[in-house]
């Protein structure tokens, strides 16, 4: 055995070595990585339960110039509420579509009075539409709706932002799509 022997096969095993703990880091990796997809595949999914809770078939969108910037469920399960940002991203509070799951015999202005109480007074319907206004010290709104798959449809904006005729327009023209699709829009 010559003396170079030793040296080569020290060589021989720091690479190995070297090899295997490249192997444990790659591993580690893949782990990590894939914990974190599961991580948010489970957030996602408890996100989509929570906003498929309230029992909607689909959900009434309607074509904006604002973009949708918010999904959330409403209390007790009656809805869903969502809210708009403009062009530059900000959020455009005066402006909420609201999609309400409506029973066998609805009073449509009932239900909007469940979760906008200022609209329940200033409320007329006629068929499947609903008009509201709510014109006091505090608030200045405006509503307008339709029940469209058993879901009552309702864009609620300040008057500054949209005319009533302008929102009929717009809850009359809304597509359907499942809340799943729209969540997904939205992420």
């Amino acid at each position: 055995m010559t003396t170079r022997e030793p040296e080569d096969l020290r060589r021989t095993q720091r690479r190995g070595r070297i090899v295997i703990v490249t192997m444990i880091v790659g591993f580690l990796a893949v782990c990590a990585v894939l914990g974190i997809f599961l991580w948010q595949r489970e957030q996602d999914e408890a996100r989509l339960a929570e906003l498929t809770a309230p029992g909607l078939r689909s959900v009434g969108v309607p074509e904006l110039p604002q973009e949708i910037h918010d999904l959330t469920a409403l209390d007790s399960n009656r809805g869903l509420v969502a809210t708009y940002v403009d062009g530059d991203g900000a959020a455009v509070p005066e402006l909420r579509l609201l999609n309400l799951r409506v029973g066998a015999d609805p009073d449509l202005c009932e239900l909007l009075g469940t979760v906008e109480p200022d609209l329940a007074d200033g409320c007329t319907t006629s068929g499947d539409h609903l008009s509201a206004s709510a014109n006091g010290p505090e608030t200045l709104l405006f509503a307008e709706g339709v029940v469209r798959d058993s879901t009552l449809v309702v864009l609620v904006a300040h008057p500054a932002t949209y005319s009533d005729e302008r929102l009929r327009t717009f809850v009359d023209t809304a597509e359907l799509m499942s809340v799943r699709d729209l969540a997904a829009s939205i992420n």
